[in-house]
Formats: structure tokens, sequence, C-alpha cells
């Protein structure tokens, strides 16, 4: 029942992009931050519920794909899965490395990551940003890609 709740949750926040006959929800995220409070919910999710978000979705049959296979789809080189969903996150904080990568890895599911990137490496701010070092460790996975958000 919980994760029943969660999914029709997840679909009424995600919003959709149409692609051919096929609506792709993308899930944007920015900070998968911890220690995590209830008033941040704007832009920040703990790590648990990140993770739980993840296995409600894939419990309910829909397939991770990369926004670049979804980019790839309108060009005809990528076949859509039955049900896609993209995973994305904006801004590029050490978070998305320190916990959702992981989790990421963990299911072997894709993302992407747009980032600032003018902002790379800078820890003195109220959410610090991770490193290029880090961008390419992720980037090498296969599992994410980096895109510029902002410079």
């Amino acid at each position: 029942m919980k994760r029943k709740f969660l999914l029709i949750l997840l679909i009424f926040l995600l919003g959709t992009v149409t692609c051919q006959a096929t609506d792709v929800p993308i899930l944007l995220y920015h900070n998968t931050y911890t220690p995590f409070a209830p008033s941040q919910a704007g832009n920040n999710i703990s790590p648990w519920l990140f993770e739980q978000q993840l296995i409600t979705l894939l419990d309910a049959g829909y397939q991770v794909i990369s926004l670049k296979d979804y980019v790839k789809s309108f060009r005809g080189e990528y076949e859509l899965p039955a049900k896609p969903v993209v995973i994305t996150f904006d801004d590029g904080y050490l978070s998305n490395y320190q916990y959702a990568y992981p989790i990421l890895k963990k299911h072997n599911l894709k993302a992407t990551i747009f980032v600032i990137t003018g902002r790379m490496g800078m820890m003195d701010t109220t959410y610090p940003h991770f490193t290029w070092q880090q961008a390419r460790e992720m980037q090498s996975s296969g599992l994410i890609d980096i895109y510029s958000h902002t410079n």
C-alpha cells in the first residue's frame, strides 16, 4: 500500500514530455541531502526517500533510460521501453556524488546531471558542488551523463 501511494505521488509530481506516441516522465532532483528536514523538501530529498522512490518505480515496471537515449528515440536510433522514465539532477551538488550516485550504482540506473560549471568543486556554499574529478568518475561509470546547466 505504501509503495502504491508513493507511485501515485511520483506520477502526480513527475510531469511528462511527449515523445512520439509515448509520454516519458522525467524526474528532476536537486539535492539528495542529509541530514534532511521536511522544510527543505522543495529542492532536497533524503537519500533514503530517493532510493525508495526508485524502488517504487522499478517495482511498478518502469525502466530508467538515459536522457541521451530519450533524445535518440526522436531520431529513431533508440526504441523506448514500454514504461520509460528519465532521472535528472540540476546544479551538480556534492550530495549527488556522495548519496545519489552510490544508490544509482547499486540499482544499475542511469541519470543525467546538469552542472553549474562555474561552481564545480566549490565547498564554501550552503550546498557544496562536486569536483571535475568526481564528475569524470561518474561519467566514466557509464551510468551518469554530465551536461552544463549554466556557467
